[in-house]
């Protein structure tokens, strides 16, 4: 029971690989976010 249960992990660090690609994704929108709020910074002063 225990060597399955070891078996599981690896099939969910399988996972963590994809929702680690998807970080990339979001993390490309936050430099354009903060593009956007430094330009707007600008246009307020």
């Amino acid at each position: 029971m225990t060597p399955m249960v070891h078996y599981q992990f690896p099939i969910t660090n399988s996972q963590f690989p994809i929702t680690n690609s998807q970080f990339p994704i979001p993390n490309s929108q936050l430099p354009i976010t903060n593009y956007q709020i430094y330009e707007r910074e600008k246009s307020n002063s």
